[in-house]
């Protein structure tokens, strides 16, 4: 092998490595950038969907204010009085109306605050009528945790009388709503007693229809 052939040699050795080498940059180059644009396209996907979410959130956020807002409304504006109870038996929403029905203290009923505190309250109070305190607390406690409707009557201390109705919520909570009967109460013990009074006079007694002379009523 003469001098030319080994130079001739080397030069064609040379070319193919440079040649590889180029390639290989080029595949090199190309791939980084194939990676940086699918990263791009990743990234503006991902930065698509964060703030599609940012949005979702926010509206939803919206959504559920205004329908507090509105449930709010409704309760502040209701004739009787409303709370609502968690499952944990604490206090979850509330009117003023229902702390000046049973004249409770303004702090008595708060958010996140255990009915246990009414219920202690009202007994010692005297609303529940006689009987050992324990005995009284756990026997209300019981009926609030039972998730069954009840309505019933309470006349406090004071005299006034409260009818309350009392309804289980699908989350193990419940809606206690109370409304003053007192004047209703009344007028129907008046009218028990006039009919008592009526039926137990020593004399007759009895009304005739104007209209048709016909007998409406007589006592015994």
């Amino acid at each position: 092998m003469d001098v030319e052939e080994a130079m001739a040699d080397h030069a064609a050795l040379r070319f193919n490595l440079i040649a590889i080498s180029t390639v290989a940059l080029v595949l090199a180059v190309g791939a980084t950038l194939f990676t940086l644009l699918l990263g791009q396209r990743a990234h503006s996907s991902l930065t698509k969907a964060r703030d599609e979410l940012e949005d979702r959130v926010v509206e939803r956020t919206l959504e559920l204010a205004n329908k507090e807002a509105q449930l709010r409304l409704a309760m502040d504006n209701m004739p009787g009085g409303m709370v609502l109870i968690d499952s944990e038996q604490n206090f979850l929403l509330f009117n003023q109306q229902y702390s000046e029905l049973f004249d409770f203290p303004d702090d008595l009923i708060a958010e996140d605050r255990p009915i246990l505190d009414m219920v202690s309250f009202q007994t010692l109070r005297g609303d529940y009528g006689g009987g050992r305190y324990v005995k009284i607390v756990n026997e209300m406690m019981k009926i609030f945790r039972s998730g069954e409707h009840r309505q019933y009557e309470r006349t406090l201390a004071n005299g006034r009388t409260l009818e309350v109705h009392l309804a289980p919520t699908p989350d193990g909570g419940a809606v206690l709503v109370a409304t003053n009967i007192t004047e209703r109460k009344q007028a129907e013990e008046r009218l028990s007693f006039t009919q008592y009074a009526v039926d137990n006079a020593a004399d007759s007694v009895f009304w005739i229809r104007p209209s048709d002379a016909g007998l409406e009523y007589a006592n015994n």
